[in-house]
């Protein structure tokens, strides 16, 4: 206390010093924090560039077919209409309305969030994924896919649609929230059928094999059984008995033996002109005995007769023969 009431002056100028020195780092320290936030609002600024001011909210319709087959490919749609609110018609029954972010270029892609084999659904891009997004008066940007499912069931199919912000660091990123759709995908009856074959064919070619073998067979059985077929080595017996009866004469027994081979064979159809080859022996022979026709035309009748019945024989012979058994 003596020392400063004897030097006042020195008391003075010591703390005009340290009010200097306060000052100035105060001075350099505001300065230092004004470069350093307007650098970093500069940075900020330029890392978002313009793009990040320009997202506006804009509406999206998402397009299905209203029936989905499996493995027949269908079309599925987004559209956006930067000029036009989008709203749902009476011809919008299978389109979806959800609002998104939108900037200068948009990015949609079509997922299949289905928990199954990622083989089981192919989805395949028609149009570019990222477009920019036109403004003019009658412009609008449309996203196609093309979708087959390869299985029956349900999938889930889901719209994720990205915002590209230009960066000092290149594209970035702005996510909007996915949009799901789910789908109900059914068999046609052809594929169902297609399946079966595919699945089974050894099996029904063999039954089918074995079914036509039947048919066959026993088509074969019944058409031999109404067709009266004889054993070409029993004909050949009776034919051969037949030839050697008219050589030695005994025309009466070839009637009597032809009969019974008709008779034993069910050969009905040939009685009738058996009979009338008969009647027409028995009315010859008569004839002459009683001198009403000569031998000559007796011959030529008998030679008629016999011709009569070997041509009968023959025509047997063609129709009812098989060279093996039954």
């Amino acid at each position: 206390m003596n020392f400063i009431r004897k030097n006042p002056e020195k008391i003075l100028k010591i703390l005009e010093s340290v009010s200097a020195i306060f000052f100035v780092l105060l001075w350099l320290g505001l300065s230092a924090y004004g470069i350093l936030f307007m650098s970093q609002s500069s940075e900020y600024q330029n890392d978002f560039h313009t793009d990040f001011y320009s997202i506006s909210r804009t509406g999206v319709k998402y397009y299905f077919p209203d029936t989905f087959w499996s493995n027949e490919p269908f079309k599925v749609r987004a559209i956006i209409d930067i000029n036009r609110d989008v709203y749902l018609t009476e011809e919008d029954s299978v389109a979806l309305k959800d609002i998104i972010r939108v900037s200068q270029l948009v990015k949609i892609e079509l997922i299949d969030k289905t928990l199954k084999d990622n083989t089981t659904l192919k989805v395949e891009p028609v149009t570019n994924s990222e477009q920019l997004i036109d403004t003019s008066l009658e412009g609008k940007n449309v996203w196609e896919w093309r979708v087959t499912p390869k299985e029956s069931g349900e999938y889930i199919l889901a719209f994720k649609s990205t915002n590209l912000i230009h960066t000092n660091e290149g594209l970035k990123n702005l996510d909007n929230p996915i949009y799901e759709k789910t789908i109900n995908v059914k068999n046609h009856f052809y594929y169902k059928v297609k399946l079966f074959f595919k699945d089974y064919w050894f099996i029904i070619l063999v039954v089918l094999s074995i079914c036509i073998g039947l048919f066959i067979y026993i088509r074969a059985k019944r058409y031999l059984k109404q067709s009266k077929v004889i054993l070409i080595n029993e004909f050949m017996a009776f034919e051969l008995k037949i030839r050697n009866l008219v050589q030695e004469g005994k025309i009466e027994k070839v009637f009597e033996v032809f009969n019974a081979f008709i008779s034993s064979n069910k050969l009905n159809e040939y009685i009738d002109t058996l009979n009338i080859f008969e009647a027409s022996y028995t009315n010859s022979k008569t004839s002459f005995n009683t001198n009403l026709i000569t031998y000559e035309e007796y011959n030529r009748y008998l030679s008629k007769t016999i011709k009569g019945v070997l041509d009968l024989i023959n025509e047997v012979k063609d129709k009812h023969t098989t060279q093996r058994p039954l």
